[in-house]
């Protein structure tokens, strides 16, 4: 069981540093960045969560919060468009 996990949470490190990667497509990075914090977490089972899984997470969760700048920029700038006309 410890090797599937450790094999899970080096998934959940990969995955995670593409959700940054791929962070600004916002489907990547909310996709990817999901899929690494799920992998993070199934990864612990019963135990602490390791390094990898931990990195598996804070990678995940910036990729989500990089990819939701650009939905919050364009959501600004049509505001601000829509208050010219």
């Amino acid at each position: 069981m410890k090797n599937n996990s450790n094999d899970m949470a080096l998934a959940s490190m990969a995955i995670g540093i593409l959700a940054i990667v791929t962070a600004f497509s916002v489907l990547g990075g909310i996709m990817l960045g999901s899929l690494a914090v799920i992998l993070a977490w199934l990864s612990t089972g019963n135990e602490k969560m390791t390094g990898r899984g931990i990195a598996g997470m804070v990678t995940g969760l910036i990729g989500m919060v990089l990819a939701m700048v650009p939905v919050f920029v364009l959501a600004d700038a049509v505001n601000s468009l829509s208050r010219l006309y």
